[in-house]
């Protein structure tokens, strides 16, 4: 498999390739843009670690704080619900653990599995990096079907 973000003029700024089928998600310049993906790179070899941890990190809290945000409004207006609503938040109250639960392991699958994958990329061992995303993918799948 062969993954390519690409702009739609087709050029490819980061490439995975993986048992040669080819997959090219188009990434469109005026998204890259406003996301502020634009030209600029950051190059984690070389760069102090402070100002990574502050770039790398606001995106990050920012979408949590979104995130959390928009569980508070939901709730709210589920809340806000007639007759339904103290019923309907006893659901999500019960559904939201078995979501976290589903989202905390595949975290571990993929905080685990990319870190590795990206280091057998580097010492270009494709191979073995494509045997650690395919274990990751059965593992995934084989936790959706427990869970």
């Amino acid at each position: 498999m062969q993954y390519c973000l690409a702009s739609k003029s087709g050029t490819c700024y980061s490439r995975i390739v993986v048992r040669g089928t080819f997959i090219s998600p188009f990434f469109c310049e005026s998204f890259r843009e406003v996301i502020g993906m634009g030209e600029r790179s950051t190059d984690l070899g070389t760069e102090k670690v402070g100002s990574l941890l502050v770039r790398l990190a606001i995106p990050t809290i920012t979408a949590q704080i979104v995130n959390m945000l928009y569980n508070i409004v939901d709730r709210i207006y589920i809340g806000h619900i007639p007759e339904e609503g103290a019923l309907a938040l006893t659901g999500l109250g019960l559904c939201f653990p078995v979501l976290m639960l589903v989202t905390a392991f595949s975290s571990l699958v993929g905080m685990g599995g990319a870190p590795q994958a990206s280091i057998k990329m580097g010492q270009q061992d494709n191979e073995g990096a494509e045997r650690i995303l395919g274990n990751c993918f059965i593992v995934l799948i084989a936790l959706a079907a427990v869970l």
